[in-house]
């Protein structure tokens, strides 16, 4: 693996800077995904297999990175801090790093669902805006796993039988993410896939819950529970969609700086850059 260094990650800002799109794409700057751009910037052929990432932290990035931005600019925006917090991750932890994804998507992103759940549902409100403040409050593992399944409770009883299979099967799919450790990228991005929007919210809850139960292995974890997030976002506007998007980016950002990956140290180019 090439060394992090300044001059590199300005190298991968620019490059990102110039776009980013879904899906592998060419190795041309503006026409390639998340995880090419490492191949590009070190002149290598074009894969989305960044040899400087744990594995954890490249399939959290990839999903994201394949989530439904609302515009390849708004995607490479939206992610050129995690473009530099991930590189040099290689020897973090890498349960601990899917732990705080899931930690701080039943913080951040379960309570939108929720939210969305009593506008559509009234006579529920009470009870999910409850279950809404206790995920908000969540500051381990045990309280976030705790809390998930509560939300999950109350929104399926929300939504009834008529969303209770689409809820279902975001559960079946989050606990397989769980299982990996991928679960708070899961749970943004399978509630935008959703069939409508009373569906789509109790998927969200329900996946983003269900994901951080089971956190604890690395690889799939924490990119399932960022795709959870991701698709609470798709039956809302684009400039909400992009919002939620982006506070998954801020989640693995912020993981990422308390695991000590290298890049974090970089992150203040970031700002210089963008300025």
């Amino acid at each position: 693996m090439n060394p992090i260094t300044e001059t590199v990650v300005r190298k991968v800002l620019n490059t990102v800077d110039a776009g980013l799109c879904s899906g592998l794409g060419q190795p041309v700057p503006g026409k390639m995904c998340i995880e090419a751009v490492w191949a590009f910037v070190n002149g290598e052929p074009l894969n989305d297999e960044a040899s400087c990432k744990h594995d954890a932290v490249r399939k959290f990035d990839i999903t994201l990175n394949d989530s439904r931005w609302s515009t390849n600019d708004a995607r490479a925006k939206g992610m050129r801090r995690l473009s530099i917090a991930g590189l040099g991750s290689t020897e973090i932890d890498g349960g601990k790093f899917a732990e705080l994804v899931a930690i701080g998507t039943v913080q951040r992103i379960v309570p939108i669902a929720l939210r969305a759940a009593a506008s559509t549902y009234p006579e529920h409100a009470a009870k999910l805006e409850a279950a809404a403040i206790v995920c908000e409050t969540v500051k381990t593992r045990d309280e976030a796993i705790v809390a998930a399944k509560k939300a999950s409770q109350v929104a399926r009883a929300a939504t009834a039988y008529a969303a209770a299979d689409a809820a279902a099967n975001a559960a079946d799919a989050a606990y397989a993410a769980a299982d990996a450790a991928a679960a708070a990228a899961y749970a943004a991005s399978y509630a935008a896939d959703a069939v409508d929007v009373a569906s789509y919210t109790t998927a969200a809850a329900t996946a983003a819950a269900d994901a951080a139960y089971a956190a604890a292995d690395t690889a799939d974890a924490a990119a399932d529970a960022v795709d959870a997030a991701a698709d609470i976002a798709a039956y809302t506007t684009d400039a909400k969609r992009d919002e939620i998007l982006s506070m998954s980016v801020d989640i693995g950002c912020d993981a990422l700086i308390e695991c000590g990956s290298e890049g974090a140290k970089y992150l203040w180019l970031c700002d210089e850059v963008a300025a």
